[in-house]
């Protein structure tokens, strides 16, 4: 005869629509990128959870625990609140490794040069302060915000100033060929101003 514990109902229940393989995807999933879809996944595989200890409590006529229990992604959003601070410090190199733990793109917030956000599974770096708008997306707006990468030859994006002109050494990639600016304060592009670059063969 099998004596059932509440553990063993729980993991009964739950291993039979998120067997280890299917949870830890589910898991992987959600901390990769946060999105509303892969929330609403975790939070699928939570419900189901809490309806088995809801179950093996009435089997085993025990009363459900009042104990507060946080779901992941409030504990994503606590960490993220907490690690604000201490990412923004990261070299771009390490923060590519975990994007999503910088705070979200949102519209109507301050930000300033060189901070950087998460928006559209993607991590963007001010280049110059401002009050976001939602219109003001960082992947169509090159002017304020440019995509952290770790390409070496990134696109040639148009810049807007002084603050964000290419220096002397600094690599792109314009109209399909690589080229190395051969000044400081380069804001023009190769064909806008060649004496500036030297093409890479």
């Amino acid at each position: 005869m099998v004596h059932w514990n509440y553990d063993g109902i729980v993991n009964a229940i739950v291993s039979a629509d998120y067997p280890a393989d299917r949870m830890q995807a589910v898991i992987n999933n959600f901390m990769q990128d946060f999105s509303s879809e892969s929330e609403k996944e975790f939070e699928d595989m939570q419900a189901w959870r809490d309806l088995a200890k809801k179950t093996a409590c009435e089997v085993l006529g025990e009363t459900p625990s009042k104990t507060y229990a946080p779901s992941l992604s409030e504990l994503v959003g606590q960490l993220k609140k907490v690690l604000s601070k201490e990412v923004q410090q990261l070299p771009d190199e390490e923060a590519m490794n975990v994007p999503s733990l910088f705070e979200e793109w949102k519209p109507d917030i301050t930000v300033v040069a060189g901070e950087r956000r998460y928006f559209a599974k993607e991590l963007y770096k001010c280049v110059q302060g401002h009050k976001t708008q939602s219109d003001w997306t960082p992947d169509i707006t090159p002017a304020l915000w440019t995509k952290v990468s770790l390409d070496e030859w990134p696109q040639w994006v148009q810049p807007t100033g002084a603050h964000d002109a290419y220096n002397a050494g600094d690599k792109v990639t314009f109209e399909g060929q690589h080229y190395i600016s051969l000044i400081n304060g380069n804001v023009w592009s190769p064909t806008a101003y060649p004496a500036g670059w030297k093409l890479e063969p």
